[in-house]
């Protein structure tokens, strides 16, 4: 029922932005989006991989406090194959965050997944809270309806709540917490149970980097939000490029924070639909004209799906490494 409905609001959403293109005469659009040379494409493309390396790096960080060293260049293909996975297929992200722990297959694999969690928590933290203040300045610049104004700012509440809820749960055990509960609750999953201790060990590893580690939590805080700065001049020179040079930083950066929301919907590939309708609601909001936001909107989708498609390469190759192993012991994959 769930997927079912998860559908529908993606195809709904997606129908209401192919009709949107209609009414506008998609031969506009077309002529708005021929403004870009291919200097401008790759100036794009390389803020973007700015982007992936930042976030690389940042998990590299968090790596080596575990003292599970990787070079940057495997962690870059990692980030990009996680994209990809999650970009492409309805698995919540989840999946895109999981193939990463895989195509590490040097390293113990609980600092791994303890990395990857840490890494995420203080990434959506610096996002929700540039989302508040992105919240804030809205209220103030746009006249948004009270509606609106409401809206977000229960939006804005309740991620932070969220988050502040998860890291101190992280702090003392997260999922052992998480698995207690669906225990009380006549719950149970016996592949997780028969690897409790291996979860529990998980735990300790993600309450040792809070405990342990505040100036890096701190350090990479701050990474992520020079990250979302880079997403912001993304924008911003999307908009110059297709000859809307009227949009401001400020308003690129509003487009982020806000457009922040279209992610919040799991199980749906590339969120497909809700982010289009997502992104030309806050076009409309703040004044940006619609023929530009929606050329807007199509640059990102494109570059988006480029690398995704970066991203299968590396899997691919995984895969094929994987089954040559597999291959190789009589079919039987061997482990680590």
């Amino acid at each position: 029922m769930k997927r079912k409905i998860l559908n529908a609001v993606a195809l709904l959403s997606l129908g209401f932005f192919i009709y949107i293109v209609y009414k506008m005469d998609p031969a506009q659009i077309w002529e708005i989006l021929k403004r870009m040379s291919w200097q401008q494409c790759a100036a794009l493309f390389l803020l973007r991989l700015l982007f992936w390396l930042i976030r690389a790096v940042n998990w590299q960080v968090v790596l080596q406090r575990y003292d599970s060293p990787h070079s940057l260049w495997q962690l870059l293909q990692a980030r990009v194959v996680g994209h990809a996975v999650g970009y492409l297929t309805p698995s919540a992200k989840i999946g895109g965050e999981a193939v990463r722990v895989v195509f590490l297959n040097t390293g113990d694999r609980k600092k791994v997944l303890a990395s990857i969690i840490v890494d995420k928590t203080i990434e959506w933290c610096a996002t929700i809270i540039l989302i508040i203040l992105g919240v804030l300045l809205a209220i103030n610049r746009a006249p948004l309806s009270s509606r609106h104004q409401w809206t977000f700012i229960l939006l804005s509440a309740g991620a932070l709540a969220f988050i502040l809820f998860f890291i101190k749960k992280q702090r003392s055990g997260f999922f052992i917490w998480l698995l207690n509960g669906l225990k009380k609750m006549k719950i149970s999953f016996a592949f997780l149970e028969k690897k409790r201790d291996t979860i529990a060990e998980t735990d300790r590893h993600i309450s040792a980097f809070y405990r342990d580690h505040k100036k890096t939590f701190i350090a990479l805080f701050l990474s992520y939000i020079a990250m979302m700065f880079v997403w912001t001049l993304e924008i911003y020179f999307t908009f110059r490029f297709i000859g809307a040079g009227q949009v401001t930083v400020m308003e690129s950066f509003l487009v982020v924070v806000l457009g922040s929301f279209a992610f919040v919907l799991p199980g749906i590939p590339g969120s497909i639909g809700v982010y289009e309708v997502t992104y030309l609601s806050v076009f409309a909001i703040l004044g940006i004209q619609l023929d530009h936001g929606v050329a807007q909107v199509l640059v990102r989708r494109v570059m988006g799906l480029l690398w995704a498609f970066i991203g299968l390469a590396p899997l691919l190759k995984l895969r094929k490494a994987t089954s040559g192993k597999t291959r190789s012991t009589g079919g039987t994959p061997q482990t680590h």
